[in-house]
Parts: structure tokens; sequence; C-alpha cells
């Protein structure tokens, strides 16, 4: 444990006599953001992570030592304790993000009662680097200042080069007529460095490819010279196209090839399924980092659905679902309810749920025909996304799609955006955050309880209804959101040996329902009969959801 740094010296006694006291040290400036601090004997010795940064934050010429947090330290009280904190008033520091241990921000603040502050500064630590954020009119002077240096830079360059080929501005009639011999003088060096760049160019960038032919009736533009001289228009049509410049025609080369080479870039998996490269909006599938149409959209779901999917809350949902009594249909009108669902938390699409559904059974047809079942699992997988629609309660999103996890143990770090559990009460309940929790080493998932949503909806109201649906089906519907275990290997610990069993159709069904997500209609009257007797082979006609 770093010890706290120690305070301003005080004044020490010699003999009969006190030395005088040194003045007070004065608070920091509040633009501070040409300096940094970073104290690498420090660094060497202790570890910079929440608990230790303000002990080191304080070492730099940035804190001010009349807050309230140093009051706390002299208190032995730890300097960011927001219950302690609150109940004073003046200047204060807190932690407001933390990315350990490359990154932590510190805001200062003035407070005027519990729950008022205003901001004041920020402090960021970046690899134990200490600088002083800037303000937002700052950032915004340079930012002008920077844009009037190269618009003024822009125009006196403009001007020079008219000075050079004789567009000079003049205000009398004798400067214009001396001018008009100088507006036809041109600068031939000029033009002699313009074609050495453009010929170099050209010997850089392979040989453009000869355009295309002109249709068939097509007559080009006579040019100037021709209209000059009827004589010679016959030879300005039957003159060759003008060349391409090499830097466009390279352009749009090399998205030709890329658009030829899309059949080329597709990975094959067994059973002959092609896996593209890219989602329907040209990003690897399920990045949720990369800058998307829809990547900030479905950070804050993950961020709503971490905060408020507890432990009491699924058993809350598990208990008011299960009684099943909200609707009695077949299973194909509950497929046609889905068509104007949209699932915010997925990167990869943003059609409606049923094109889904069919994308994937399809995709598993095709390579396992023998396997019927397998084909309506695909199909009814993400049926229990009508927990979104009105007539089954209309829950919000967070509490119907997404990845799903259990709850009741701790939050492993492969779930998507996990630092938003943080802000979950279970994150800190000392019977729920550890590794098994209420649960015991090997006691199957069908024991654990998992994040409420479409997946556990879904299983009960097969399981509840009589499928005969294989318990590998049943797996499948139940777990293909947890993510954190077929694909990251978490939570393997509470597996038994037929969860490991069906684990291997799950990961077969996976690729189907990840990478079978597409622009690519499907006819849904065409497949329609096919999947019907399926439905009345595995389910009762009508079922109670």
């Amino acid at each position: 444990m770093a010890t706290p740094p120690v305070p301003p010296p005080q004044a020490a006694a010699l003999g009969n006599f006190e030395a005088p006291p040194p003045p007070a040290m004065q608070p920091p400036g509040t633009d501070m953001t040409g300096i940094c601090f970073r104290d690498q004997l420090w660094l060497n010795t202790y570890p910079l992570d929440r608990n230790l940064i303000f002990d080191y934050f304080a070492l730099s010429p940035f804190y001010d030592w009349t807050c309230n947090n140093e009051q706390l330290r002299m208190r032995s009280i730890h300097p960011l304790d927001i219950s302690q904190l609150s109940k004073m008033t003046g200047l204060e520091y807190m932690l407001s993000e933390v990315m350990e241990p490359h990154l932590f921000v510190i805001r200062k603040q003035k407070r005027d009662s519990p729950e008022k502050v205003t901001p004041m500064l920020a402090y960021y630590i970046l690899d134990g680097s200490i600088y002083q954020a800037p303000q937002l009119c700052n950032v915004f002077a340079a930012r002008v200042g920077r844009a009037l240096y190269y618009i003024s830079k822009a125009f006196t360059t403009a001007a020079s080069k008219l000075e050079k080929i004789g567009y000079v501005d003049t205000e009398n009639e004798n400067e214009i007529s001396e001018s008009k011999g100088g507006k036809e003088a041109i600068d031939f060096k000029e033009v002699k460095r313009v074609d050495h760049i453009l010929a170099s160019l050209q010997r850089k960038l392979p040989p453009a490819p000869p355009p295309p032919p002109f249709p068939d009736g097509f007559i080009p533009p006579a040019t100037a010279e021709a209209e000059k001289d009827p004589e010679n228009q016959q030879s300005v049509v039957e003159a060759q196209p003008p060349a391409i410049d090499p830097i466009i025609d390279q352009g749009v080369e090399a998205v030709a090839n890329k658009i030829d080479n899309v059949g080329e870039k597709e990975l094959v998996l067994d059973g002959g399924f092609k896996v593209p490269e890219t989602n329907s909006f040209g990003h690897t599938f399920r990045d949720y980092h990369v800058e998307s149409e829809r990547q900030q959209g479905v950070e804050n779901f993950y961020r709503i659905n971490h905060i408020y999917q507890t432990y009491d809350f699924v058993k809350k949902m598990r208990e008011e679902y299960g009684k099943l009594n909200k609707v009695e249909m077949s299973i194909w009108e509950c497929c046609e309810l889905l068509n104007d669902v949209v699932d915010e938390s997925d990167p990869d699409l943003d059609e409606p749920q049923i094109e889904h559904l069919l994308q994937t059974a399809e995709a598993i047809r095709k390579d396992y025909p023998n396997e019927d079942w397998l084909h309506l699992t695909g199909l009814i997988h993400d049926l229990g996304k009508v927990l979104l629609h009105p007539s089954f309660g209309g829950l919000p999103q967070w509490a119907v799609v997404g990845d799903t996890c259990p709850v009741g143990c701790a939050f492993d770090k492969s779930i998507v955006h996990h630092k938003y559990f943080e802000e979950n009460p279970d994150y800190h309940n000392f019977a729920y955050n550890t590794k098994y929790g209420v649960y015991s080493e090997g006691c199957g998932l069908n024991n654990v309880l998992m994040s409420w949503g479409h997946d556990d909806y879904m299983y009960l109201v097969a399981k509840e209804n009589g499928t005969t649906l294989p318990s590998p089906g049943l797996f499948i519907i139940r777990y293909h959101s947890f993510y954190a275990l077929h694909k990251s290997g978490a939570y393997k610990h509470l597996m038994n040996e037929e969860d490991v069993e069906n684990l291997k159709w799950l990961h077969i069904f996976n690729k189907y329902d990840l990478y079978s997500k597409s622009k690519v209609r499907v006819d849904v009257e065409k497949v329609k009969p096919y999947y019907l007797s399926l439905i009345e082979k595995y389910f009762p006609a009508k079922l109670r959801w």
C-alpha cells in the first residue's frame, strides 16, 4: 500500500527559537495545459490502479492542497469516498473514468450541496503521465486560429500564382492596358514543373486498361477546333477517345477488382456453407467497437442491459412469464408477428427478424438435409423476441434481446461491454460476485439462471407446451445468445456431461445463426409449406405463450 504523500512541511523548532513558517503552497493555475507530470520512481514502486491513483495525482503540481479530499486524507479516510465528500462543500476531485492500468480521468469540481456540483477542470493520467485536459474554449480558439492560418496561406499562394501569369489586380486604366500583354505571358517553368510531376505519376502507376467502347450510335461531341474547321469533323469523330487520367482510372480499376474478388474472400466451412467476411454494413461480424451506422445505439443498449439484468430481476421475470398466460397462437402466427421487429443489440443486421429466421433455417437445411429438427430450431430460435410486441407485454429491448450470461455469479470479462456491469447491484454483492456465486462446480446449466430475454422465454414456451424437439434443439434455443460460453469458453465450470454434448450442436448452429445474416431476401411463400410440416411434427397446433 502506498503511503500518502507528505503534506507541506511544517515549521521546525530549533532550540528555543522557531523557524519562520514557509510560505503557503499556491493553488495550481487554471491553464496548465503546457506542462506534464511523471514520477518514474513512484511508478516503479507502486501499481497504477483505482486505489492508488489519487495518491499519485496528489504528487503533481495540478493538485490543490486546499481541496476536501486532502482533509479526508489527513483523517485517514479514502480521499475519493463519495459518502464523505457529499457532506462537505468546496473544491474536490472525483475519479470519473477508469481503464486500468492505462487511463484514468480525474475531474475537479466545486460542491455547493450534496446534489449540486459544478465541474471546473479535467485531468487525465495516460500510462503514468498526468496532463490537464484543455478547456473547450481553448480548443475552439486553437481550431479557428489554425483554420484562419491555412485560409490566409491559401489566398497568399493563389495571389502569387496569379501574379506569375500576369493576372494582377489594377485600379487604373493605364495599369489595365499594360497588363493585357501580360495576360498572354505564361510562366513556362511552371508549366514544365507540372508536366514533370504528371509524367512521374504516369511512370509510377501501371498502365491503365483501355476504356470501354462507346455504345452503338454514340457520336462524341465536336471539339472547338472541329467547329472552326468543318472539313476535319469526320477525322475528329473517328479519332481515338482521349486517354483516361491514370489516377482516377486506377481507383475505378481497384473498385472493380474488389467487386470481382468478393466470392474469393468467402470462407467455406464444413457442409459447404460460405461464411462472408463482412456483415450487411461492410464490417466484421459482432464488432461492437467499429464506427458503424448502429454502433452507438448498440453500445447504449448494452449499458442499460448490464445495469438492470440482476438475479432478482430474472427470478421475477421467469415467474411472471412462466405462467404462459399472455396469448394462444401457432408457431407460424408468431413468426409473422416478427415482421416489424428490429433487434437493437445486433450490430450486423437491421432487417425484420423473420428474414433472419428463414435465412438461418435455409442455410442449415442446405448443409444438413436429414436433420429436420435442426431446420425447425433455426426457424424458431428467435421467436421469443415477440416479447417486444404489445400483446406480450411490450418489454423494452434490454429485457428481450442481446447476449445472455449467468446471473448469481461473477460476470465474465469476455462479455461484450463488460465495463457497464460495474453499475449493476449484483457486481458489488458478495453473494453473487464470486466465480461460483450461488452455484457449484458441474451443477449443470439447467440449474443456472440466465439473464432474461428471448432465449429463456422461448425455451419455457417450447418445454411447457410439450415439444418433441430433442435435447440439443432445446439447448440451442436456450443458449444461442450465450456467446461468453460458445465463443469465449467461459463458465464451463458450471457445465455437466449433457451440456458438453449439446454444446457441440450449438457450435454447429452458431455459424448459421451469425453468418447467414445478410441482405439476401428469402421467398417466404415458397418455403412456408415445408416449415409448416415440421411445426406440425414437433409442436401442437396452438401454443400457450
